[in-house]
């Protein structure tokens, strides 16, 4: 048998193998053998969408633990981690569309981008939670922005031409590391400029 004829992404030979392997225990008695150079990183990439969802909520609850050491309100912290956590769906979602399989590389990026994911949330959520006293939300919304808006922007966009500088190296790693890279700024910029504060401004204000 010749394997892989016309498979080129990683997610359709593991699906190939794998139903290989089903049809040879199905039909155990004619001793039938597989081998495939692939066979040897197969039960590798079985064991990466598990070991990367289980690092991404240990990730997410050190990031909440953060967050509450430096902002502890209940009514900011659930709010942040809840950004974090629609962050990286949002991330996982939109490079399946961008036809990005999950593999080492991309599993070491995702890892990566959680902790960026959490910067720009965690820099709103302080500058919110410093501004409490006994002015109304929209004191506090307009205090906080007006000290970070600008400046998140300046990161997040030294970040992105940082990036796009590689765009010129023809590598896959390099490309899911840009790719992973872009989401997580953009995601973040929208959370952090657009969603909380608007969250933030629906919550009662307590004096």
């Amino acid at each position: 048998m010749t394997g892989f004829k016309g498979a080129i992404s990683w997610t359709k030979r593991l699906w190939m193998l794998q139903n290989w392997r089903a049809i040879a225990t199905e039909y155990h008695d004619l001793n039938l053998t597989l081998y495939e150079d692939f066979s040897i990183y197969a039960d590798q990439l079985l064991t990466i969408p598990p070991s990367t969802y289980q690092t991404v909520i240990c990730a997410i609850l050190s990031m909440a633990a953060v967050l509450c050491v430096f902002t502890p309100r209940l009514k900011i912290v659930v709010p942040g981690v809840f950004s974090v956590i629609s962050i990286n769906l949002g991330v996982f979602g939109l490079l399946y569309y961008w036809d990005i399989d999950m593999d080492p590389i991309s599993m070491a990026a995702i890892l990566m981008a959680i902790g960026y994911s959490v910067d720009n949330i965690a820099h709103i959520t302080y500058h919110y939670y410093k501004t409490e006293g006994n002015q109304d939300v929209k004191e506090q919304m307009q205090q906080a922005l007006s000290s970070i808006a600008w400046p998140l922007l300046q990161a997040n966009l030294s970040t992105i031409l940082g990036v796009l500088a590689l765009c010129v190296i023809r590598s896959y790693m390099v490309q899911v590391f840009i790719k992973v890279a872009v989401l997580v700024v953009v995601l973040g910029l929208i959370h952090a400029l657009v969603v909380l504060p608007v969250v933030f401004a629906a919550l009662p204000v307590r004096n």
